[in-house]
């Protein structure tokens, strides 16, 4: 049972170096919250190669510059562009807090996003729902 978590963790790091790479050349100070703005579907990367997967949806919304607001279902957040990552401060209804990172790929705009707090910790990868792109 321990050996697919060590697999989905390696996979989950490898992806997040191959992203960080790939973004690398996409660095620089011309970068708002409107490169990363719109509805994203949210997949679990544990629950990845499943044939129906868990998804939740989560709307992005740029407000100034760099920052931005996020919705979800019974959840709000506010976060911050930063080049090749973004971070956003969330809350539940029910009183819940923490952060999530997200590993920004601007040529397709998926990206894969680590969720901590209020004893959370898991991985997802976020594509939009129609095309796999904004």
């Amino acid at each position: 049972m321990k050996r697919p978590i060590v697999i989905i963790l390696l996979l989950v790091l490898v992806l997040a170096i191959l992203v960080t790479l790939k973004i690398g050349c996409h660095k620089g100070p011309n970068r708002s919250a409107e490169d990363i703005a719109g509805q994203y579907v949210l997949i679990n990367l544990k629950d990845i190669k499943l044939a129906n997967p868990n998804t939740q949806l989560m709307t992005i919304t740029a407000i100034k510059g760099k920052k931005f607001i996020v919705r979800g279902i019974g959840w709000v957040a506010q976060g911050e562009v930063h080049d090749q990552y973004a971070y956003y401060d969330w809350k539940f209804d029910d009183g819940r807090t923490g952060r999530t990172t997200m590993f920004i790929n601007y040529d397709d705009h998926t990206f894969s996003g680590h969720v901590v707090g209020s004893g959370l910790d898991w991985w997802y990868l976020a594509r939009h729902p129609r095309t796999g792109t904004k």
